[in-house]
């Protein structure tokens, strides 16, 4: 009884491992990763592990880590679950009065996030899309500023439709952001930078 309970779960967790989706990196209009060809492109592929098709010309393991998940801003990175996502070139920004900042930053910046829900089923970006930032060697600092229009989504996207957005965050002297975007559980991450 031991051993099958045992069995069970390496089966399931070899189940679940398998469950995670793949990210394609695009720069133009959203697109299914099924339709990316197998040689590397404008549409590279960014899964945890996954192929897209052709092995035999795939890149050392970690120059195919950083560069098929890192894009330059204003890309759009689509996942297999036909959800896209594209953010805009960082710019200058001042936080209002009523905004909710970090006192160790000086500089901002925002930046917008137009979501494309390319599904069948509703997405809801405000529990199901995460961001996060570095500036230089620290965590960026993530400014709530509705004052400004800068917060973060509670609606759902119907499907074949989009939503934009605006983030901003407090960044080092040097202006620099990465920014990483999260569709979900189980899938890849994508980072921005310039």
């Amino acid at each position: 009884m031991k051993i099958a309970k045992i069995a069970s779960v390496t089966l399931l967790a070899l189940s679940l491992a398998a469950c995670g989706q793949e990210v394609t990196n695009t720069d133009e209009s959203p697109k299914n990763s099924a339709n990316s060809s197998g040689s590397q492109s404008s549409s590279e592929s960014a899964g945890d592990g996954a192929s897209s098709g052709d092995t035999s010309a795939e890149p050392s393991e970690e120059s195919s880590e950083s560069s098929s998940l890192t894009k330059k801003f204003g890309s759009t990175f689509t996942w297999d679950d036909k959800v896209a996502v594209t953010v805009s070139e960082p710019k200058p920004y001042t936080p209002s009065e009523s905004a909710a900042v970090d006192g160790s930053f000086k500089k901002f910046v925002v930046v917008e996030i137009v979501l494309k829900n390319g599904s069948d089923k509703p997405y809801s970006p405000g529990s199901d899309f995460m961001t996060s930032a570095t500036t230089g060697d620290v965590e960026a600092d993530r400014v709530f500023d509705s004052g400004n229009g800068v917060d973060s989504p509670m609606v759902d996207v119907l499907p074949g439709k989009s939503l934009k957005w605006k983030e901003a965050y407090g960044v080092n002297e040097s202006g620099d952001l990465v920014l990483k975007v999260e569709n979900g559980f189980g899938n890849a991450a994508g980072y921005y930078q310039k």
